[in-house]
């Protein structure tokens, strides 16, 4: 075995010119293919990462009897951080759709979708991630003073406000009245995605106090968690069940959504983020299978130029079959030298298509996407992100290199089948 790869090692450097052009389509070929599958992935990563910032982490812990309503906030958030794993970041959030709300700022008007009502100290680390263009965010008890509230750039740029600005909320209580409320704009976050553009977060006791809510009440409770860590979520619900009237597990939110008004006592559910996700999640399927097709094409691509570039190679080395078989090497060695040149080749092209992947990933990140619409959802801070996957790569770099060898062998199998009096016959 030693000897043959030694063989294989030592045409391969002779003959190096000759492999450079099969080398390059490799290195194309892989590198590409697991650039796509890179990007995609951050793509994804980067839309569930707003995802989590937008419903409050991993886990949503909510429920009620006809609404979403959760009077006894503080009890029910002690109760779920018992449950959950220790070390986990537990906080109540007030959710308020602000269809009937507004912002005013100079005379100019524009409206948000949500307002998301927080905790600031529990949640630095996620709001963390956010990309601010302008400012930020503060302790809870300064955002509280200052009625310090997050806007998105485009909302931000509609009403020609900046950091230090001071907004009007206009909003309408329960009792129908409308009521007005000055905030302070501490940050600008640059998010033009469904998760953003519409969104703004304020300290949750300033926004329930506009609103005319009373204190201790929330309509979610939001659950991160460690990072590295999984939650066995049925072993929590059960021992939630044990306290408070539990749902079971849901995948999707509306499963839950669509019972209320039906329970007779307060009933609540653990929704996994992914149960958030059901509308998005077609355009995460649809991402994943245009870069399989992607990788495929560039596969055959591979697979197909390699294979018949070294069958015509394997030809016009005939003679030096001959040569190999007449000194007493079978047709298995000679198959074995021939097939180890190919998988060195390969390997090698692969490990350069990875680096040139790595390259094509950093010139990726260069360019602002931020123009394409609907496309933030999918980038951090405007531009695109990658996320490298083990698995991918291994999986992307076996078909090639599996797939190719086996055409190889097929080529290299049919030419050493002839007498070595009919190879030496044959001159390159």
């Amino acid at each position: 075995m030693a000897f043959m790869v030694k063989m294989a090692l030592r045409s391969l450097v002779f003959r190096r010119r000759q492999f450079s052009s099969l080398f390059f389509v490799c290195v194309f070929g892989a590198g590409v293919s697991l650039a796509s599958l890179f990007l995609c992935r951050g793509m994804n990563a980067a839309l569930r990462e707003k995802a989590r910032v937008y419903f409050g982490g991993d886990y949503v812990v909510s429920g009620g009897t006809s609404a979403l309503s959760i009077p006894d906030a503080k009890r029910i958030t002690e109760l779920v951080r018992d449950a959950f794993p220790d070390g986990s970041v537990v906080s109540e959030r007030f959710n308020m759709l602000a269809w009937s709300s507004s912002l005013f700022f100079d005379g100019t008007e524009a409206h948000v979708r949500v307002i998301n009502g927080i905790d600031f100290d529990s949640e630095t680390a996620l709001l963390s991630t956010m990309n601010f263009s302008a400012g930020g965010f503060f302790s809870s008890g300064e955002m509280m003073a200052r009625h310090g509230i997050l806007l998105s750039r485009p909302v931000s740029e509609k009403l020609g406000c900046t950091v230090g600005s001071r907004v009007t909320f206009l909003t309408r209580l329960p009792s129908g009245f409308l009521n007005t409320v000055e905030f302070e704009v501490t940050g600008i976050f640059s998010d033009s995605s469904i998760f953003g553009m519409y969104t703004a977060y304020a300290d949750k006791s300033v926004l329930m106090e506009s609103c005319g809510m009373e204190s201790g009440w929330a309509n979610r409770i939001c659950v991160q968690l460690p990072e590295g860590k999984t939650a066995d979520v049925e072993a929590i619900r059960e021992k939630l069940s044990e306290k408070i009237e539990m749902f079971p597990i849901v995948s999707d939110k509306n499963e839950f959504y669509d019972m209320l008004g039906s329970f007779s006592v307060e009933t609540f559910a653990i929704f996994p983020l992914d149960a958030y996700l059901g509308d998005v999640e077609i355009m995460e399927v649809a991402m994943d299978g245009v870069t399989m097709f992607v990788i495929i094409v560039l596969v055959v691509i591979v697979v197909v130029g390699i294979g018949s570039s070294y069958k015509v190679i394997v030809m016009k080395r005939i003679n030096e079959i001959g040569v190999y078989m007449a000194i007493g090497m079978g047709k298995a060695a000679v198959t074995g030298v021939l097939s180890l040149e190919a998988f060195f080749l390969l390997v090698a092209g692969c490990a350069g298509g990875l680096a040139f992947s790595g390259v094509i990933c950093a010139v990726m990140r260069l360019f602002d996407f931020s123009f394409v619409p609907s496309f933030d959802i999918f980038l951090s801070d405007g531009c695109l992100n990658f996320s490298f996957d083990m698995l991918g790569c291994a999986a992307v770099i076996a078909a090639v290199v599996f797939v190719t060898l086996l055409v190889v062998v097929q080529s290299v199998w049919k030419s050493v089948r002839i007498m070595p009096v009919d190879a030496l016959a044959n001159m390159e």
